[in-house]
């Protein structure tokens, strides 16, 4: 319950007219399924409402560090942020809520290790990678505090270690 509480927060916060627009695509390879949206169209009908969807439009930053043998070990995997941003598109359809969430542009994966080890955004490589008018999820290692998430404005700052955390979700699993 508390992983839909949390989605429910900064949905309200980034419902607002700034933030929702009309279905577009934003160049993501995984657009909303034109089944999902369907769905929502008639949910949010039923309901009264404008027959709208409301697009959230999300750039997803993923963290990443030297991992000591010449390669990189990212904060978690962009496949699994498919599967969270997935799972809360087919909640809030359920939910009535007129509301979804696309995927704009490619992952993007940032190497610092600040970044990585406790979620600081304040380095010149995070700070580059944020992108004005859009919601934007950091997925770090771990942050500072050991917290499993926050929401500042726009960003939305996730933990690997989250149970859930602000975008995680579970369905019977943990993913870490």
């Amino acid at each position: 319950m508390k992983h839909i509480l949390a989605i429910i927060k900064v949905l309200l916060f980034a419902s607002s007219p700034l933030f929702a627009q009309q279905l577009q695509q934003c160049g993501s390879q995984g657009a909303v399924s034109a089944d999902l949206i369907a769905r929502a169209l008639q949910l949010e009908a039923e309901r009264g409402g404008g027959g709208e969807v409301r697009t959230l439009k999300l750039k997803v930053v993923i963290a990443a560090t030297d991992n000591g043998q010449g390669g990189q070990a990212l904060a978690t995997q962009p496949s699994k942020v498919q599967a969270e941003i997935d799972v809360a598109n087919e909640i809030f359809a359920r939910c009535n809520t007129g509301i979804q969430i696309q995927l704009c542009g490619p992952i993007q994966v940032v190497e610092d290790a600040g970044f990585y080890w406790s979620g600081d955004m304040q380095s010149p490589t995070v700070q580059a990678a944020i992108e004005k008018g859009y919601i934007t999820a950091l997925y770090a290692y771990q942050l500072s505090g050991n917290i499993g998430g926050y929401v500042i404005g726009e960003l939305i700052g996730i933990s690997s270690f989250a149970t859930p955390s602000t975008l995680r979700t579970r369905s019977g699993t943990y993913w870490a």
